[in-house]
């Protein structure tokens, strides 16, 4: 009884412990999951920009359009030199997304597969719990059975001693 008991409360803690780390693991995947959504609103924050600033420029380009003679030539000298920087940031930033992109990408397979890993090892534990209950109840029966076998033993022992003193009591007195 005692072992039963004792290896119940150890089953007890151990779930109670696989509980507290789940919370604390589905915590970390959220914050991970944060952090990338948070990622994700400032690259699209920083594509907004680069649009205001293609913007910018076409309207600076439509007012130089405007004007005319040498002032307009060297405008436009400057306004080329802006696009082709502008090319090249948006080039560049381009590159990054998608760096960016396929980074997150992996970062998401990690936490789905990490996911999955979770669930496999939670069920495993909870597999072994339950066995090791199916174990605790049939010990439980065992013993019961066992006791039954040994109050039905004695029993049949007290009978038999009963008929062997009423059997002697009959041949004394016959004899």
């Amino acid at each position: 009884v005692c072992s039963s008991d004792l290896l119940a409360q150890q089953l007890t803690i151990i779930v109670e412990s696989i509980q507290e780390e789940q919370q604390l693991r589905l915590t970390g995947d959220q914050d991970v999951l944060n952090a990338v959504d948070a990622l994700s609103r400032r690259v699209d924050d920083q594509g907004s920009f680069r649009d205001a600033v293609v913007q910018s420029v076409e309207k600076v380009e439509q007012r130089l359009t405007a004007r005319s003679g040498d002032a307009v030539r060297v405008q436009a000298a400057e306004l080329d030199k802006l696009r082709k920087e502008l090319a090249e940031e948006t080039a560049a930033r381009q590159q990054g997304n998608e760096a960016l992109k396929g980074g997150l990408s992996r970062l998401e397979t990690m936490i789905f597969e990490s996911a999955e890993i979770k669930q496999k090892q939670d069920r495993e534990v909870a597999d072994s719990i339950s066995q090791t209950w199916d174990k605790i109840a049939e010990e439980r029966r065992a013993r019961v059975d066992l006791e039954a076998r040994v109050e039905g033993s004695a029993a049949y022992t007290a009978a038999s001693d009963s008929q062997k003193q009423t059997a002697g009591a009959v041949n004394e007195a016959i004899y």
